[in-house]
């Protein structure tokens, strides 16, 4: 719905929030302790 009006802002936090739950899931960069956790 906001990715038409805000397709720049939208996708700004998208990719943060993409980045995010791959980071903990495959690289655990910061979240190396909290991969295993949530999974």
């Amino acid at each position: 719905m906001a990715e038409h009006p805000s397709p720049l802002p939208m996708q700004s936090p998208g990719v943060k929030h993409k980045r995010r739950a791959p980071v903990p899931y495959g690289s655990g960069h910061q979240d190396n302790g909290n991969a295993p956790r949530e999974t």
